[in-house]
C-alpha cells in the first residue's frame, strides 16, 4: 500500500454503473492509488464520455474550468486538441489500456509530488494525517449554479452517488443494526464507528474534521456485526468508560455527513420532477448545518412539491434545497409521489394536514417553534 494519498478523480458523462465499475477497477490493483470524488474541483485527474455530451459547446467550456488538471477522455474516436494533459482511451475501453494510462498518470503525479518535496521543507502526509489536519469547510459548494436547463450534462453536474461513499456504508451500518437488532462495527485504520440497536446511538473516536474529511472521496471501511447481545452489552460498558469515544443519534450523524456529502448536490435527480412528499418533521437533527432546514420543512410539510419548484417558491438557491433533499432522504423522512403538477396533490395528506388536527397545546414545543418562525426564517434566507 503506497503511503501517499490516492490520486482524486471525478466523471462526467458517466454513468452510475460506470462510476461502480472504475470503483471496483482502481481496488483490484494494488499498484494503483485512485479515489473517486464527487466534486471535480477537489480532483486531480477528470474523466469524461464527450459522446454523452448533447452540445459540443458545453464540454470545450468545461474543460476550460478543468484546464489545470488531467483529462482522459473515453471515445470512440480519438480527440485531438491542442492541450498536453488530454489523454484518449478508445471505446470500448479495454482493461489494459485502462490500467496503463493510469499508471502513466500516476507515475508522473507521484515524479511532480517528490520533485517539489525536495524543494520544500514540509514533509510529505500519510492520508491519516491530511484526513487528521482538513480545515473545517463550509460544505456547500460556492461554485454550484442554479440550473437553468434539464439537459442530462446540466443534470449531471448536480449529482452525487452516496451509496459509494461513507453517507452510503453509515446508511448500511444503521439499516443493518436495525434490521438484524444488532451492533455494528464500522472501522477505518485506527478509527471505528459502533451502532448500538436498543439505544439507537452511534459512539465513535472521531473528530468532526476527520468525519467531514471522510465524507470526501471513497475509502476503504470494514463492517462487523456483532449478534450476541452479552458482549454487546459488554462492548458498550467498555465504550462509556473510554473518554476518547462520543455518542450521537443515528438519525442526527446521518443527518450532518449527507449534508456535508452532497455539498449541496442531489442525491435523487427524479426529485426535479416528482413531487415531494414529508412524512416527518426534522425536528431531531443538528439545524444549524443548515440554517433554511426549518423553512424548507415547513413549506413541505403544507404541501408536496417539486424541489425546482420549491426553490423557486422560497426564494432558495437550488443548492440548499437540494441539500436538504438528500439528508432528508438519507434518515428516510421523504418520499417521491408518483404524481405530476399541483392538480393532484389534494389526493395527499401532508404533514400540516395531521399537525391542524391537533390543538396547539398538544404539539411538542419544537414543532410549534418550528411552524411559527417559518415567516421569520423566509426573511433571512439570503442568495
Amino acid at each position: 500500500m503506497l503511503s501517499v494519498s490516492p490520486i482524486f478523480v471525478s466523471t462526467a458523462g458517466l454513468s452510475g454503473k460506470s462510476r461502480q465499475s472504475l470503483e471496483s477497477f482502481f481496488s483490484q490493483y494494488k499498484d494503483l492509488n485512485f479515489a473517486l470524488v464527487s466534486e471535480h474541483e477537489l480532483a486531480d485527474v477528470t474523466f469524461i464520455d464527450p459522446e454523452n455530451f448533447t452540445r459540443p459547446e458545453r464540454i470545450k467550456s468545461f474543460i476550460k474550468q478543468l484546464s489545470e488538471r488531467t483529462i482522459v477522455f473515453f471515445s470512440k474516436n480519438t480527440v485531438t486538441l491542442d492541450n498536453l494533459n488530454i489523454l484518449h482511451i478508445q471505446k470500448p475501453v479495454q482493461r489494459e489500456a485502462l490500467k496503463t494510462t493510469l499508471l502513466n498518470i500516476q507515475r508522473k503525479w507521484f515524479n511532480q509530488k517528490r520533485a517539489a518535496s525536495n524543494t520544500d521543507s514540509t514533509p510529505t502526509t500519510t492520508h491519516q494525517d491530511e484526513l487528521s489536519t482538513l480545515k473545517k469547510p463550509s460544505f456547500i459548494s460556492t461554485k454550484q449554479k442554479d440550473l437553468d436547463s434539464m439537459q442530462t450534462e446540466d443534470i449531471e453536474t448536480i449529482r452525487y452517488f452516496p451509496e459509494q461513499m461513507f453517507q452510503g456504508k453509515v446508511k448500511q451500518a444503521i439499516e443493518i443494526s436495525k434490521n438484524h437488532n444488532a451492533l455494528v462495527k464500522l472501522s477505518h485504520g485506527d478509527h471505528q464507528l459502533y451502532f448500538i440497536p436498543v439505544t439507537r446511538e452511534v459512539y465513535l473516536n472521531l473528530s468532526e474534521t476527520l468525519l467531514r474529511g471522510l465524507c470526501v472521496g471513497e475509502w476503504p471501511f470494514n463492517l462487523h456485526i456483532e449478534e450476541n447481545h452479552e458482549l454487546t452489552s459488554q462492548i458498550v460498558q467498555r465504550l462509556n468508560a473510554k473518554n476518547e469515544y462520543h455518542k450521537t443519534k443515528m438519525e442526527a450523524l446521518l443527518w450532518k455527513i449527507a449534508l456535508w456529502t452532497s455539498k449541496g448536490k442531489l442525491s435523487n435527480t427524479q426529485a426535479l420532477t416528482q413531487p415531494v412528499y414529508l412524512s416527518k418533521l426534522p425536528l431531531f437533527v443538528p439545524q444549524q448545518e443548515l440554517p433554511q432546514t426549518a423553512i424548507i420543512a415547513s413549506e413541505l410539510a403544507r404541501h408536496p412539491l417539486n424541489l425546482l419548484e420549491l426553490s423557486h417558491q422560497l426564494h432558495i438557491p437550488q443548492k440548499f434545497i437540494f441539500a436538504f433533499f438528500s439528508a432528508a432522504e438519507a434518515i428516510g423522512v421523504v418520499s417521491l409521489t408518483q404524481v405530476q403538477g399541483k392538480a393532484t396533490l389534494t389526493s395527499l395528506k401532508p404533514l400540516s394536514s395531521k399537525i391542524s388536527s391537533h390543538s396547539k397545546k398538544d404539539l411538542p414545543t419544537s414543532s410549534k417553534r418550528t411552524i411559527s418562525q417559518a415567516n421569520y426564517l423566509k426573511k433571512q434566507v439570503n442568495d
